[in-house]
């Protein structure tokens, strides 16, 4: 299983003894081949700017440079050629740290079989302690108290592994989790939580690099004269870390869906607004539908003419007579009216005959017309041609001003003085001037 799924670009570094090919972070994501989700599908510019803020910050902490090849774990890393032997030294140190717990076969056997006896035998002299004391037994309860303190101090051994397990269980959690977590954005503060849950990560890493240097006796008197556990300030940090990221997680969510609830308003209002406008849309394509639907049935519908009644009169008397009237009235026109009338009447008639005929273009159906059916023709046309006349001499009636008379101006006021007025008299005021001087000297 793989702890970190990135790929690494080589860089060269020369030291004294060898040269060895040293792989950091490239922002290219590596498609694990494993059943558990990888980081693959997070952003590779958040993955490595991560894990470089948690080596900076574990740097800053500690003063210790993972990415220095004397350090043990940077040794290791320094011989990696891929991502999968940085994941494979790093799953090493949490391999061997189980190795070095369980000790040989036999070992682990005889272990086994005495956990139960250490429990009981803890409680049976810490009874035998209250039992020493009471029955006042000297130096007893001593050596009871010693007794327990040596079985206790090994139980702060078993402890410390067994929470140093547990710890890099919570971190291969933590990072499954992490992986999920990138495929969206971090936050400033989201991202701070995580660069201090991998730093907390590595110190873990170089805490069991540490303990599998140590000796069980080491490890043993350590563990009696100190009860503080390393490990545990590790877990309770860890542990802190992930309660404050789920609370800021919390957080998040609900800002994130109090901007969904803002967008949705937004939405609904312009989806309000698109829906007046469509429907705005439809009532006037409903209406040029129809207008055009009413176009299409009147052009279907076959064009009849009207049917104009006759006003043909019963006998040639009465428009042997209106011909009469007629041309008397045009004889007491002088001759250029008459001219005028005339040409106007010659016109009135085409269009009477026009319009019996119900043509348009002037063509053979008017002169047809008017050798077929005269009288018909004639009903039409005496009316406009009586009210042609009729305006024509109104018209000739009206009064009109005869204009102004070029050349000079004579007025000649009740007293008989006489005053000329030429164009120019008041062209300017040298000439009014020059005028009154001239008619009112000798007023």
């Amino acid at each position: 299983m793989s702890l970190f799924s990135y790929s690494f670009t080589p860089t060269i570094m020369t030291t004294s003894t060898q040269t060895r090919k040293r792989f950091w972070l490239k922002q290219t994501p590596v498609v694990s081949t494993t059943s558990r989700p990888t980081c693959s599908t997070a952003p590779p510019d958040d993955i490595s700017s991560l894990w470089d803020e948690a080596l900076d910050a574990y740097k800053n902490s500690l003063g210790i440079d993972l990415r220095d090849d004397s350090t043990a774990l940077g040794e290791q890393l320094a011989r990696c050629t891929s991502a999968d032997d940085i994941a494979a030294a790093l799953q090493d140190t949490v391999k061997k740290f189980g190795d070095k717990r369980k000790g040989k076969k036999a070992a682990q056997t005889v272990r086994e079989s005495l956990k139960s006896i250490v429990v009981g035998l803890k409680c049976l002299l810490d009874i035998g302690a209250e039992v020493a004391s009471a029955s006042a037994v000297p130096g007893g309860k001593g050596i009871f108290i010693a007794l327990s303190i040596l079985l206790q101090a090994a139980e702060r051994v078993t402890a410390r592994f067994d929470s140093l397990e547990k710890l890099f269980q919570q971190f291969q959690t933590y990072l499954t989790r992490l992986c999920v977590r990138m495929e969206g954005n971090l936050g400033s503060e989201a991202r701070s939580l995580v660069v201090n849950a991998l730093v907390c990560m590595l110190r873990a890493i170089m805490l069991a690099t540490k303990i599998m240097g140590e000796g069980r006796i080491e490890r043993f008197v350590k563990a009696l004269f100190t009860k503080t556990s390393d490990v545990q300030d590790i877990v309770v940090e860890l542990h802190d870390i992930v309660v404050e990221e789920e609370r800021l997680a919390v957080a998040e969510m609900v800002v994130g869906m109090h901007e969904i609830s803002v967008n949705l308003e937004d939405l609904r209002g312009t989806v309000d607004r698109i829906q007046d406008e469509i429907s705005t849309a439809g009532r006037l394509c409903d209406a040029r539908f129809d207008r055009l639907e009413k176009l299409v049935k009147l052009n279907q519908t076959p064009k009849k003419p009207p049917s104009i009644p006759s006003r043909a009169p019963d006998s040639g008397v009465c428009m042997r007579q209106a011909a009469t009237e007629l041309c008397s009235v045009l004889s007491m026109f002088n001759p250029e009216d008459r001219a005028t009338v005339q040409r106007a009447l010659a016109l009135i008639y085409s269009l009477a005959a026009n319009a019996v005929a119900y043509s348009d273009d002037h063509s053979m159906e008017s002169v047809i017309t008017t050798c077929l059916n005269p009288l018909q023709v004639l009903a039409t046309f005496m009316p406009w041609a009586f009210a042609f006349v009729s305006l024509f001499a109104i018209w000739r009636c009206i009064a009109r001003p005869l204009g102004f008379a070029p050349g000079r101006i004579v007025l000649v006021d009740v007293l008989g003085k006489t005053f000329v007025i030429e164009d120019d008299t008041f062209m300017s005021w040298e000439r009014t001037h020059a005028f009154l001087v001239k008619n009112f000297t000798d007023c």
